[in-house]
């Protein structure tokens, strides 16, 4: 429902209805006046008769149509006469024809002493024609017909309903104009709290009133109050949400350290435990078991550093671990590794191709871990050929290993998440970290079953930045 419409047809009714009362009431109090004036002229009439002695007698005497006719012609209207009653005379043959003067006197019609004259409609269906009667000594009585159509009546009803009209139209006009401006007036303030009810759904900035009308100003106050209230209710939340997450990201970090750790511990126990039983044994090999046991448990003390490093590393703050950014060249990185790799003669082979451009912004020794961690993976992942794809800041890893599986991609880069069973999740972790230290960016492609690809993005060579970029 449109509120300016509400408003508008209120308004309408509001001037309509008292219009139309006026009008109808008007319309019956100038019916009355003119029935008033009417009977005053038939009044006249009569008193033409009555008041003349002489043709008062004549009439007594002889009631003569001419009589008649001779006193309807000075007083401009029509007589009838009537003895005990019944009509004898009149001033114009028609009249009893027509049904104008009754055969049979009413007594209504009579006027008594000192009341008003009574009239009465003439019998006779669309006529406008007023009748009343005095009496004339005892048995005579004399009645007056007043015919004519009332013009006076009719005009005045015109007069009124035009007057309606006008009132109507003018009154709708009104109506609509001062609905309008009302409905704006009220509407300001509505309009106000929708967008503000609005801005908070969205959690954007609360839109200023200058000045509430004072009915609103509890509604605004509430708006206000319930802004706030969102608010410390978010802060608290969001504090409570990080409390939570710091909590569980606290506890899988120990769960996955309690595994790492259990792993080299096991063989480690073993070989000591077997190392008691040799020497309880005095087994003649006994030197060369013991050699053999304490390179297993050097191997797995150095699993157990390297899993020590891999936590303090991811957990150390950036300002730690990073020192001011350097220009490195990209091409003499790649080619430095692919030349590691060829010498060692190993799978897979790894390819540099296409051109460097200028140095970026990063740190050589952590770039060089940056791509060891992308090879070690893909070598792990069964690549048999890494492809190094250079071009102006950028670098391309792409391996033609397993690939990734989509629903893993977003996760690939999360702390303590492995594709595989012997790794601690941290790998990836640490790369993304390092590269975004530099200012850089790090993503990845990967088809299932074809291989993957990362994807390096670079600052330029004349940006700057700090080891706390991430």
């Amino acid at each position: 429902r449109s509120y300016r419409r509400t408003v508008a047809t209120a308004l309408i009714s509001f001037f309509v209805v008292p219009a139309a009362f006026f009008t109808l009431w008007s319309a019956l109090r100038l019916r009355q006046e003119v029935t008033r004036q009417r009977g005053e002229e038939v009044g006249r009439a009569l008193q033409e008769v009555s008041g003349d002695p002489a043709l008062t007698t004549r009439l007594l005497a002889r009631p003569e149509p001419v009589a008649l006719a001779y006193v309807a012609e000075r007083a401009d209207a029509e007589f009838g006469l009537y003895r005990r009653g019944r009509l004898v005379a009149s001033s114009l043959e028609l009249l009893p024809a027509l049904g104008v003067l009754p055969p049979v006197l009413d007594p209504g019609l009579l006027r008594g002493d000192g009341l008003p004259i009574p009239t009465l409609s003439a019998p006779v269906p669309g006529s406008n024609v007023r009748l009343s009667a005095e009496p004339l000594g005892s048995q005579l009585a004399v009645a007056a017909a007043l015919p004519g159509v009332d013009v006076q009546l009719a005009r005045g009803q015109l007069d009124l309903a035009l007057l309606l009209l006008l009132a109507s139209l003018g009154g709708t006009f009104a109506a609509v104009a001062v609905a309008g401006a009302v409905a704006r007036a009220l509407g300001q303030p509505i309009e106000a709290l929708r967008r503000r009810a609005i801005a908070i759904g969205r959690r954007e900035p609360i839109p200023d009133l200058r000045a509430p009308p004072a009915e609103f100003e509890p509604v605004f106050g509430a708006i206000e109050q319930m802004e706030r209230d969102l608010v410390e209710s978010e802060a608290r939340l969001e504090d409570e949400t990080a409390r939570t997450a710091r909590i569980v990201a606290w506890g899988e970090m120990a769960r996955q350290v309690a595994h790492e750790i259990k792993n080299p511990l096991t063989p480690m126990r073993l070989g000591l435990q077997h190392l008691r039983r040799l020497g309880r044994d005095g087994r003649p090999d006994l030197p060369a078991q013991v050699d053999q046991t304490v390179e297993r448990l050097l191997v797995e003390i150095d699993r157990l550093d390297r899993i020590a490093r891999s936590f303090a590393r991811y957990g150390a703050p950036p300002e730690r671990t990073d020192g001011p950014l350097e220009s490195v060249a990209l091409d003499e990185v790649a080619s430095e590794l692919a030349q590691l790799f060829t010498l060692a003669a190993t799978t897979p082979i790894v390819e540099v191709v296409g051109e460097a451009g200028p140095p970026v912004r990063s740190r050589r020794e952590e770039l060089l871990q940056v791509l060891l961690n992308l090879l070690d993976n893909a070598r792990a992942a069964g690549a048999r050929r890494i492809v190094l794809r250079l071009a102006p800041g950028e670098l391309r890893v792409t391996d033609d290993g397993s690939g990734i599986p989509a629903g893993q991609l977003e996760r690939i880069f999360e702390p303590t998440f492995s594709t595989t069973t012997s790794g601690t999740g941290l790998g990836l972790a640490i790369v993304r970290r390092l590269v975004e230290g530099w200012g850089a960016t790090i993503s990845v492609e990967s088809t299932p079953g074809e291989g993957s690809t990362f994807i390096l993005r670079f600052a330029g060579p004349g940006s700057t930045g700090s080891g706390g970029a991430a």
